[in-house]
């Protein structure tokens, strides 16, 4: 669990990884959920888990760390996005203007995370 920052603030629980994860998968086969799906839910839930995991740093817009370029290069592959667009999603913000158009900017580090 302690390589998905999204999850350190769990307390640490005994259990068997391989045994709850089984358990996990009959129980979606039994309500229904074929391996497909199941495959889909545990890529979604990768994603989320490893979209937590990008940092980001910078004084005025903000820009990814190079320890997170693989976190996104795992997120655009679990979820089949085109290289380079999460960055680009996370590091600009959609702004309205005050003729009800909107338009992008360079993301502050706190819009990035909050964007997360």
């Amino acid at each position: 669990m302690t390589d998905y920052k999204y999850l350190n603030n769990v307390r640490e629980m005994q259990f068997s990884d391989e045994k709850e994860f089984k358990t996990t998968q009959q129980a979606m086969t039994y309500c229904g959920f074929n391996p497909q799906k199941q495959s889909f839910i545990f890529d979604m839930l990768s994603a989320v888990l490893e979209v937590g995991n990008i940092e980001f740093s910078g004084t005025g817009a903000a820009t990814i760390t190079k320890s997170s370029q693989k976190s996104i290069d795992i997120v655009e592959s679990l979820l089949k996005l085109k290289k380079t667009s999460l960055s680009k999603v996370l590091l600009q913000k959609a702004v309205g203007t005050a003729r009800g158009k909107t338009t992008t900017v360079e993301a502050k580090i706190e819009d990035a995370i909050n964007s997360r």
